[in-house]
């Protein structure tokens, strides 16, 4: 019954443990997804695919997903886009300005094979060394009004298309480079260039209109924006839409240069994971308390008995008896001794004679302890010393024979 009970014991404590383990896993997950809405509820006057407000492109991301592209949504800084990301959309403005370092990595990112389209918005810029993309553009102020761009002729991104719907206060001056190729023109200047860099390649737009929500059906939008997406995908790539720097996703994400999974958790859900971790140890420690206590005494034989003997033969004497106390003592241990060898009234020297066939290393000991117990019981007076002294050879005998209990 004690085995049952235990082995019940065990089974109910490692359910009660996968039971706490999961509902905090399940937690966890629970309040990141809420995080990640409630941000992307957030993102309100920004050109987010989580809007279907008129400023945001949810229409565009719908567009391409029922077309069967493969779509998903960048959360995390350029330095983690994933390798099988094909085009990255980025479309001003942006609520978080990107780190030098993710430049960096986009650079690598497209060289490699990826591609990018970028849509400017807001004041002029003037050429930037470290902007290794595209720091020899100047965007250069514009007549805000509304304009049907003409889409060059011969651009890879024209079938199915002539003019594009433009709405914006800036355009595109190359400053002379030759490494871009003009896409699109209107009155006001450039609207939207190309640029070859390694394997991939990079496409700038002025156009407030070409993708947002109230734009993207106008003119040859949708179909311009269709044909960049249809050059730039290879199957099993991802379309992949920057939300991290539309203010979702978690900013701290990133320690240095290098993308962290810690840094992923938000800092509301550290605190919560801190005191998760505290009350799980706690748990674990107070089950652990309940099952066994904390310390546990240790048995060692070789003290333990003669210290019991020594003690009981002090109970004893305080007695004002130490020809009882001999007696109890010597009685006892002959009747341990009977028991060892099969007998219930063998006499003192026999269990003696018993103990030499089997050359027991107390033998002396015995004997000594044997006869002075002997004369104690016949009338001879025992001191205090003396009766430790046998209480204690007692108790070395029955370790050393491993008889009875002291």
């Amino acid at each position: 019954m004690p085995v049952n009970g235990s082995s019940n014991s065990s089974r109910n404590y490692a359910t009660y443990s996968f039971a706490f383990l999961s509902l905090m896993c399940i937690y966890i997950v629970a309040a990141y997804k809420c995080e990640l809405i409630a941000q992307g509820n957030d993102a309100r006057d920004q050109p987010s695919s989580l809007e279907h407000s008129k400023t945001g492109t949810g229409a565009l991301y719908s567009l391409l997903d029922n077309l069967g592209v493969s779509t998903s949504r960048q959360l995390a800084p350029w330095s983690a886009l994933p390798k099988q990301g094909g085009l990255l959309i980025v479309i001003e403005p942006l609520s978080r300005h990107p780190q030098p370092s993710e430049t960096g990595h986009l650079k690598q990112w497209v060289d490699a094979g990826g591609s990018l389209l970028y849509i400017c918005s807001g004041s002029p810029r003037e050429p930037d060394e470290s902007d290794e993309i595209a720091g020899e553009l100047s965007l250069v102020r514009a007549a805000a009004k509304f304009e049907h761009a003409q889409i060059v002729v011969g651009s890879p991104y024209a079938a199915g298309a002539r003019t594009l719907a433009v709405s914006s206060k800036l355009r595109i001056d190359t400053n002379g480079s030759k490494r871009y190729k003009v896409l699109v023109t209107d009155s006001e200047g450039v609207v939207a260039v190309e640029k070859k860099i390694g394997r991939g390649k990079v496409i700038v737009i002025t156009d407030d209109l070409i993708a947002a929500n109230d734009g993207i059906a106008l003119d040859d939008n949708s179909v311009f924006l269709v044909n960049i997406v249809s050059s730039a995908i290879k199957p099993g790539r991802l379309v992949l839409f920057d939300e991290y720097h539309h203010g979702v996703g978690f900013e701290d994400s990133v320690i240095g240069e290098v993308t962290s999974l810690y840094g992923e958790i938000p800092p509301v859900l550290r605190r919560i994971l801190f005191l998760l971790l505290f009350g799980s140890i706690t748990y674990v420690i107070s089950e652990n308390i309940k099952k066994r206590p904390i310390l546990e005494v240790q048995s060692h034989k070789g003290h333990a008995v003669p210290r019991y003997g020594d003690s009981y033969a002090r109970l004893l004497r305080k007695s004002n008896s130490t020809a009882l106390a001999v007696r109890v003592i010597y009685e006892s241990l002959l009747r341990d001794l009977r028991i060892k060898h099969g007998t219930v009234d063998m006499a003192p020297s026999d269990l003696i004679g018993r103990e030499e066939q089997a050359a027991s290393k107390t033998l002396a000991q015995l004997r000594s302890t044997v006869l002075r117990c002997e004369a104690a019981i016949a009338g001879s007076k025992v001191t205090e010393n003396e009766l430790l002294g046998i209480a204690q050879n007692v108790a070395e005998i029955r370790r050393e024979l491993s008889i009875g209990r002291d």
